[in-house]
């Protein structure tokens, strides 16, 4: 290294980020796709690979949301082409712009895998990795700072901050990218380990400064770690979690490098959370620390342990949404050295950092592959087993089953999303040593499978193939009374698995398997119906469709405060009266801490109706019976929060409320119709959401008006047109059949002359 380099001067900084060779976003661009013409052709020539076909495929996984600079992401494998079933581990080299030396580790490690003969030492591990899992490297999802921190020209302008943490989001809109040289300060950007939708209520808001008693204030970081305008706003972010969802990985790495010095060498994963008087571990946390604790002895790193505080991390939301642990490790050389002595000493020791996590690296590759790890340089061996592996099948066609819940509760909460089969029905998950589990396996149409006591072995993983065997289906038959045979009636088919919307009409049969059932049954104008039902022969349904009596309501959109809580008088109903509560709302609450709760009280007796805790932040419409229980009567319903005052999450937010109960004949209550006419332009969340195939979006126009909705992909490319006419003042409701539509996240957008709103909704099939 040029012994200039070791001046503690910023100038000279960027001279020896050159001279040493660190991959800039344009050498990581030509290096990927050279790579790819000489390995992602043709199968890999090396002797050490025999058998293996082609090993690496370079794909493009999204764009920077400034400058539209492409993610790319490096798949290895065996054989790169065939959908394999083996677990899956993601490499994350890079998050924050100046954070680096992740950058150069994920390329090493890709390198490492190509030119195997170069590295004797690693042979075994490279073998396996490729035979045994699928593996997917991300070298930086941060392009834009990355390109910041290295420096560039735009239109005539050079552009460098070695110190940038952000992305060039443009906050205040000037089309200008607004920043500052040195640390801190830069009003343009967003922290892309802050953007993720867990946890995410909970990062710096916009221009927030350092605040010292959370905090190190040591060095001015002002604004460096704003959260973004809403969670999941940068499209680096959607990219990321989007490969997250389509492809279930077991392990991850984020790598992260302190530019201060004060926090490198640290091991950080899913979670123990210091904000209450014991700390709140995440569920399954032995079997998380005990590999970070290893991939910390395998660094030689002193602190280690899972995050302490919620700010919307990447670790946090991949473990809670699919499973995956991930462990970002803050790798380094030095322990205390302030900013520019700690980034100069890191190229001079490259090398060594390179090599330390190469180490830790082939460690979690082996657990995921079921396979021991041992280094010359390591005096222990580091098992490769307590996992169990399986494929699930239909019994009945031996074909594969995705989307399959698998369940191990000893391992599970309410805070995690259910872990679920790959597309190709595969499943991995790591287990604890000496210690009894049970599995359960369930799917959509069939009967679940219970497996007690899993054979737990340190040897290799336990293969546990599960074949489900079909359900049995029955005709569900509509019988109908109802005074408009034209009435277009929504039938809503809920279960533990998924939640549909069809049109009905009389006599109307639908075949559905064995299950326990919520149906919702809705029409303008007329009481919606709720039925609970275990399908286990056939049924027929008979209803009386009632007109709607709202005996309480609140129209246009209005967002109550329940800090003080919300009566609602029902004194027109009396014992043995039927209700509905219909309520379009979201909420986020601390699971199992925080409650939403709706009672039913008169003459001093509370009786409970519903309870929510944990997250459901889009909105969505909530249909809730309720009889009035005998000898009661002129009671209120009482929406109130309760929990322990210790986090709050974004609360409770609610847009509309009615209370209804059935009439033979068509009334008016509160006033009449022009009374519900909104007040200004609106979009409702669409209703169900995720839905497959169908949904209805409901808006609002206040006066004669040209209205146009446009839906759109995760990319932002138009798919169609929903509405394009002109509407009289009126509330209105559009059906979205999404047949033709693939799984995924969609934008649909709401546009008039003087308004435009958006809003998202999700498919899953």
């Amino acid at each position: 290294m040029n012994r200039y380099c070791l001046i503690l001067s910023l100038s000279l900084i960027n001279y020896c980020l050159a001279v040493n060779g660190y991959y800039t976003y344009d050498k990581i661009n030509s290096t990927l796709h050279a790579w790819q013409d000489t390995f992602g052709l043709e199968a890999h020539t090396s002797g050490y690979y025999p058998e293996f076909g082609i090993i690496y495929e370079l794909i493009t996984i999204g764009e920077s949301s400034q400058d539209q600079l492409p993610i790319y992401a490096v798949k290895l494998s065996a054989n790169v082409q065939e959908r394999e079933q083996e677990p899956k581990v993601l490499i994350l080299g890079q998050c924050h712009a100046e954070e680096i030396y992740g950058v150069e580790i994920s390329m090493e490690i890709i390198n490492q895998f190509l030119h195997p003969e170069q590295f004797q030492e690693n042979r075994t591990f490279l073998q396996k990795g490729l035979y045994f899992t699928e593996i997917w490297i991300v070298p930086t999802y941060n392009p834009e700072g990355l390109r910041v921190v290295h420096g560039y020209n735009e239109d005539g302008v050079e552009i460098q901050d070695v110190t940038y943490r952000k992305n060039k989001r443009d906050t205040n809109n000037n089309e200008i990218f607004d920043y500052v040289d040195g640390i801190g300060q830069d009003t343009d950007g967003v922290d892309l380990n802050r953007n993720y939708d867990f946890n995410w209520i909970f990062g710096d808001t916009l221009l927030q400064s350092c605040d010292p008693t959370v905090s190190d204030c040591s060095y001015n970081d002002d604004y460096d770690y704003y959260r973004g305008e809403y969670p999941e706003s940068e499209s680096e972010v959607q990219a990321i979690m989007n490969l997250s969802k389509e492809h279930n990985f077991l392990l991850s790495i984020a790598y992260h490098s302190s530019r201060s010095g004060n926090v490198d060498k640290n091991v950080v994963y899913p979670w123990a959370w210091e904000d209450k008087s014991t700390i709140v571990e995440s569920p399954g946390f032995n079997v998380i620390s005990d590999l970070g604790d290893e991939i910390a002895e395998l660094l030689g790193y002193s602190y280690f342990g899972g995050s302490k505080s919620r700010r919307g991390n990447a670790h946090d939301w991949f473990y809670r949404e699919n499973g995956c642990i991930q462990y970002l490790v803050e790798v380094g050389y030095t322990d205390d050295a302030p900013y520019g002595e700690g980034l100069l000493i890191e190229a001079d020791h490259l090398d060594e950092v390179i090599e330390s996590n190469m180490d830790a690296f082939f460690h979690l590759l082996m657990r995921a592959a079921g396979q021991f790890y041992h280094n010359d340089f390591i005096s222990q061996d580091f098992d490769g087993g307590n996992q169990v592996t399986g494929i699930v099948t239909d019994a009945s066609t031996g074909l594969s089953i995705s989307d399959a819940i698998i369940s191990i509760p000893e391992l599970e909460g309410e805070i995690l999303k259910p872990r679920k089969t790959d597309s190709d029905g595969y499943y991995s998950r790591l287990l604890y040593p000496n210690q009894a589990y049970t599995l359960e396996v369930s799917a959509y149409g069939y009967n679940t499978s219970n497996i007690i006591n899993i054979t737990n072995s340190a040897s290799g993983p336990t293969n546990e193939d599960i074949q489900l065997i079909p359900s049995p289906k029955y005709d569900l038959t509509f019988n109908l009374q109802m005074p408009d045979e034209d009435t277009d009636l929504q039938l809503i088919i809920i279960n533990s698995f998924k939640s549909d919307t069809i049109f009905i009409t009389q006599g109307k049969i639908i075949n559905l398997p064995q299950d326990h059932y919520r149906l919702i049954l809705t029409a303008s104008g007329y009481l919606s119906q709720v039925f609970e039902i275990d399908l286990t022969e056939d049924i027929e349904l008979s209803i009386d469709l009632l007109f709607e009596d709202v005996i309480w309501g609140e129209y246009p959109s209005v967002t109550w405060d329940l800090t003080e809580g919300l009566s609602i008088p029902l004194s027109s109903l009396t014992a043995g009266d039927s209700m509905i509560i219909e309520m379009n709302f979201k909420y986020e609450l601390e699971w199992d801490y925080d409650y939403f709760i709706i009672d039913y009280i008169d003459a001093n007796e509370t009786t409970e109706i519903m309870k929510f805790t944990g997250d459901h932040y889009e909105y969505y419409t909530e249909y809730i019976p309720f009889t009035i229980p005998e000898g009661h009567s002129n009671g209120s319903l009482y929406l109130h929060l309760d929990g322990d005052n210790t986090i709050d999450y974004r609360g409770v937010e609610i847009v509309n409320i009615k209370v209804m109960k059935g009439s033979e004949t068509p009334l008016m209550n509160t006033s009449d119709i022009s009374s519900f006419l909104p007040d200004n332009i609106q979009l409702h969340q669409n209703f169900p959401n995720p839905f497959n195939p169908t949904t209805n979006i409901q808006f609002s126009v206040p006066n004669l008006s040209p209205v146009f909705i446009s839906i759109y992909n995760i990319r932002g490319e138009f798919i169609e047109y929903l509405v394009n006419d002109v509407y009289e003042p009126g509330n209105y409701t559009m059906h979205l059949d999404a047949g033709d539509y693939s799984s995924g996240i969609y934008f649909y957008r709401l546009q008039t002359d003087n308004s435009i709103l958006t809003r998202k909704f999700i498919i899953i099939k």
